[in-house]
């Protein structure tokens, strides 16, 4: 993977791998032509065998949406950079990184906002009350979030209590954890990491606040 890329494959290999952190799968070849506006698929098909070429990315022919990242390879992040100003790129939206989530607090309270993670638009199709946060610790890491990821949430307070992986406060703690409602009435907070036990919460003792469901993951290096 020593061959240079140009800015166009950057581009695309940034769209590739931040689809799959998203939505948990690759665009199509027609994601990737209206993405880019190409006149037609074969566009598309160029720059992805040119970074199949240059051992960017896999891909299992006549197979849709069969591309991955290969091994070691990360995007530049030019679609997903860290800003505390505004993203001049036209095709990029902000999602506002929440520092600070407190129960009873307007999460998009100015004092709560510590920068902006710019998202390709064609990835998140309403961000009406969709928020970044960063992640500390390694309790979620057989889910793929590892500490210092940050988690794309959508501000909801009723989700799913069958496994939705959410943004949870407990005793105004913020954590990141798959979220289940037991017969008895307490909630069971489950890691993703086999050496870490369940944290079970009975809201009699302790108050419990569902910040956000998890959309996606974007990983900063």
């Amino acid at each position: 993977m020593n061959a240079e890329l140009t800015s166009r494959q950057k581009e695309i290999l940034d769209f590739i791998g931040q689809s799959i952190s998203i939505h948990g799968y690759p665009p199509s070849l027609l994601d990737i032509q209206k993405k880019f506006s190409f006149k037609s698929p074969n566009a598309a098909k160029d720059h992805l065998l040119a970074l199949e070429r240059k051992g960017y990315i896999k891909r299992e022919p006549h197979k849709s949406r069969s591309i991955s990242l290969a091994r070691g390879v990360e995007p530049s992040g030019s679609y997903n950079g860290l800003h505390n100003g505004v993203q001049n790129n036209a095709s990029a939206i902000n999602i506002p990184i929440v520092g600070r989530v407190a129960a009873g607090e307007p999460i998009f309270a100015e004092q709560n906002i510590e920068g902006a993670l710019a998202v390709d638009n064609s990835l998140i199709k309403n961000s009406q009350d969709i928020f970044a946060l960063r992640v500390k610790g390694n309790s979620m890491i057989d889910s793929g979030i590892l500490d210092g990821d940050y988690v794309i949430v959508h501000k909801q307070s009723a989700p799913d209590y069958n496994g939705d992986t959410v943004v949870v406060l407990i005793d105004g703690e913020a954590t990141v954890k798959k979220l289940y409602k037991e017969r008895d009435g307490n909630f069971r907070l489950q890691p993703a990491n086999e050496n870490l036990e369940p944290i079970i919460i009975d809201p009699a003792d302790k108050q419990v606040w569902v910040a956000g469901k998890i959309k996606g993951v974007i990983r900063k290096f």
